[in-house]
């Protein structure tokens, strides 16, 4: 489903993206089109990967639109889907709707004609602004050229970042509602402070990422040692087993369910570790894909989504591999219990049994055949090789 989905389309309503929200998982979905789609159940997951988008112990919110208006949104997403917006509209000056314009001006946000452009240029206001031809100009470079205003001034482009309060603002928001802020500055020095920290941020989820891949490799061998253990105590029950024939039916069928139930328990367990490793591993990986994402956003737009996503890395930096590890269950051993093997029909019960603690070493093999007399090679049975045949 994600191969066929463009970077800047919805996967839910397969139209360009319209107030874009970063889940959990870092995939993109409009506001509404994830409300949407919670509505219809919440334990859906991601529309792309399936990941849970509220942790699956936290209650289901009542108000799915507060909920989703917390997750941070893509201000960079949404800048390229508006400029492709405005580039595949009609190229025609804002002064005469039948005149095509020829060049966009980055200041004004809007597309001018010769006649215009050299009006334009001419004018004190004006003639320092850049201006592009519309021929060249992509969606990603219009995107990277827009300002963000001032939310309590929709006229005033964000010039100033107040620490404190994490918000962009405007000159006249500094000077009248900020002036008691002792960490004031541009937006310039702010960013450039903000992706350091995202870079650090970065290194540390990439470790942990690492240690993650490095868990999942152990359990993968874990895992196959203990299959191996598991064979090897399935091999020898069957051989007692079939030396003890239909006597020990019953008690086989037993123990062979303890074992399978212990084997299905222990790889349940390593593999609900594994997954978890996989979920946390890939969110590391999303995050760490973001940030680089960031890395080369505009100030504001970077910003912008930084302040939001914030308690996020904290989160997952603090998370950590072991917090998302099962308790580990023992694999066990066979315990074999000779003394009661010629003894089975009255004491079956104990002859065999799972364990979780290594049984004591088998003692000098001192019996012999019960039908030619031979000595044999294993307490563990009863006939010799050729009786058995």
């Amino acid at each position: 489903m994600a191969a066929a989905i463009s970077h800047h389309e919805c996967p839910v309503c397969h139209e360009d993206f319209k107030e874009p929200k970063i889940l959990p998982c870092t995939h993109l979905v409009c506001r509404d089109c994830i409300i949407t789609w919670l509505q219809k159940g919440a334990n859906q997951g991601c529309p792309l990967c399936r990941a849970p988008i509220f942790p699956r112990n936290e209650k289901q919110p009542s108000d799915y639109g507060s909920k989703v208006d917390s997750f941070p949104t893509d201000f960079v997403t949404a800048a390229v889907v508006e400029s492709q917006r405005l580039l595949s509209s009609p190229n025609v000056c804002v002064c005469d709707a039948s005149v095509e314009a020829k060049l966009f001006c980055f200041q004004c946000s809007i597309k001018l004609c010769s006649s215009c452009t050299k009006s334009h240029s001419k004018s004190p206001f004006t003639q320092n602004h850049t201006l592009e031809d519309l021929g060249t100009l992509s969606a990603d470079q219009l995107a990277k050229s827009r300002h963000s205003f001032c939310s309590n001034h929709k006229d005033k482009v964000v010039e100033i970042y107040c620490s404190k309060h994490e918000e962009l603002i405007c000159l006249l928001c500094a000077t009248c509602n900020h002036r008691s802020c002792s960490d004031v500055g541009s937006v310039e020095e702010a960013a450039k402070q903000k992706r350091e920290d995202l870079k650090k941020q970065a290194v540390v989820m990439k470790i942990k990422k690492n240690q993650a891949v490095a868990k999942i490799r152990e359990l993968d061998e874990e895992v196959k040692v203990a299959t191996e253990k598991f064979s090897a105590m399935e091999d020898e029950v069957r051989a007692v087993f079939d030396d003890l024939q239909k006597a020990l039916d019953v008690k086989r069928d037993k123990i062979n369910a303890d074992l399978s139930q212990r084997k299905t328990a222990f790889l349940v367990e390593r593999g609900t570790s594994k997954a978890n490793l996989e979920s946390y591993t890939t969110g590391l990986a999303g995050h760490v894909s973001l940030i680089g994402k960031l890395a080369s956003a505009p100030d504001d737009a970077m910003l912008g989504i930084f302040a939001q996503l914030k308690s996020r890395l904290t989160s997952l930096q603090n998370q950590g591999v072991a917090g998302v590890i099962c308790s580990k269950r023992k694999v066990g051993y066979l315990a074999l219990n000779q003394a009661h093997v010629d003894q089975l029909k009255e004491l079956l019960d104990e002859c065999v049994h799972m364990t979780d603690s290594p049984p004591p070493p088998n003692k000098t093999v001192s019996k012999k055949c019960r039908d030619c007399g031979c000595r044999l090679t294993s307490n563990n049975v009863a006939y010799c090789k050729s009786c058995r045949q």
